[in-house]
C-alpha cells in the first residue's frame, strides 16, 4: 500500500509510512508458524490450521523516523569482536513523532481490516518495535558539507579518506519511509559517473 498520508493535514506529526501485505500462509513452509499464532492443541489446533489456510495474510506497515541528532553509531570502546576489532555502538530511540505516527498507523489497520472483513489473529494497538524488526538501516555514515555532522560528501566521498567511498543506504539522512534499493542504485551510477570524470 503506497504511502497516503502525505496528502492528509492535521494528523499530529511528520512524513508517514507504507504497508506491505504479505499472503504467507499460502507458503507450505510458513504452515509451522500459521499453526504456532494458533490456539487450540491436537484435532482443535488442526481445525484451526485448516480454517486458517491459506487465507494467512500479514499486515506489516513501515514508517520513517525523522533524523533526531542523537541517534548515532560510534566505535564502542570497550567491545570487540572475535578478531579484535572494535563493535559498534548504537545509539537509537524514536520520538513522540514516531508514537503519534504508530497510533494513526494502527488506525489505518483497524480501517484496512473491517473493510477487508480481517478476523485479526495477532493485533494488539500499542505494539511498537522501537528498534525494528525488518528494516534497512541508514544514516550510519550519513552524507552532507560539514564533516562535523557528516561522514560522507555530495559525492560519497569520506571526508577524512581521499579513496574511501560509500555506496549504501548507510549514506542516508532518513529513509523517506520507502525501500531505498532503487535510490541505492542512482546514488551508485551517479557516482560511478562522478568516477569516470575524476579520471579523465
Amino acid at each position: 500500500m503506497p504511502r497516503f498520508n502525505h496528502r492528509r493535514e492535521n494528523l499530529g506529526y511528520l512524513r508517514g509510512f507504507q504497508m506491505q501485505f504479505w499472503n504467507t500462509g499460502a507458503i507450505p513452509s510458513n504452515l509451522n508458524a500459521v499453526g504456532a499464532a494458533l490456539p487450540g492443541f491436537g484435532a482443535s489446533l488442526k481445525r484451526e490450521i485448516k480454517r486458517h489456510y491459506p487465507a494467512w495474510v500479514e499486515l506489516h506497515p513501515f514508517g520513517e523516523t525523522l533524523p533526531y541528532a542523537h541517534n548515532r553509531i560510534t566505535v564502542d570502546p570497550k567491545r570487540v569482536d572475535r578478531y579484535g576489532v572494535p563493535m559498534l555502538h548504537i545509539d537509537y530511540r524514536i520520538g513522540d513523532n514516531e508514537l503519534k505516527m504508530a497510533g494513526h498507523i494502527y488506525d489505518t489497520l483497524e480501517e484496512v481490516g473491517k473493510a477487508a472483513g480481517i478476523e485479526w489473529v495477532h493485533f494488539r494497538r500499542g505494539e511498537l518495535d522501537s528498534n525494528g524488526s525488518a528494516i534497512h538501516e541508514h544514516g550510519c555514515c550519513r552524507m552532507g558539507d560539514d564533516p562535523a555532522t557528516s561522514v560522507a560528501d555530495r559525492n560519497l566521498r569520506v571526508h577524512e579518506t581521499a579513496n574511501l567511498y560509500i555506496i549504501s543506504s548507510a549514506v542516508f539522512v532518513t529513509s523517506g519511509g520507502g525501500n531505498p534499493t532503487l535510490t541505492i542504485v542512482a546514488l551508485a551510477h551517479r557516482l560511478a559517473e562522478h568516477l569516470a570524470a575524476t579520471l579523465r
